[in-house]
């Protein structure tokens, strides 16, 4: 009985690492939040009338995942933002939640 009990044991444990595994940790190219990126998503009205996303993000690197997820690559438009760095490789000392309203391209 307790060899039966160690097999099951083991191929669940087994079952669920391999579902961890599947799990590749991509944003969510929808609205609301995610967990995956530490992130919100919001569709609102800019001020010239059209359509674009506001995110807000624990971290720079969420919004810019999170951007990447809802354009489907780096075709967006950053219209504002707030506690993120201007171009890649450069230091940021983040003092608050990072923010940025973006549009797809």
């Amino acid at each position: 009985m307790t060899l039966k009990t160690t097999f099951r044991f083991v191929l669940v444990a087994v079952a669920g690492l391999a579902l961890a595994a599947c799990e590749d940790g991509s944003a969510r190219a929808a609205m609301g939040a995610d967990p995956g990126t530490n992130s919100d998503a919001k569709q609102v009205t800019w001020t010239d009338g059209k359509p674009a996303y506001d995110l807000t993000c624990a971290n720079p690197g969420g919004c810019q995942r999170r951007a990447q997820a809802l354009c489907k690559g780096n075709n967006y438009q950053v219209l504002k933002s707030e506690n993120m760095p201007v171009s890649a490789g450069i230091e940021v000392y983040n003092v608050g939640k990072a923010a940025a309203t973006i549009r797809c391209t």
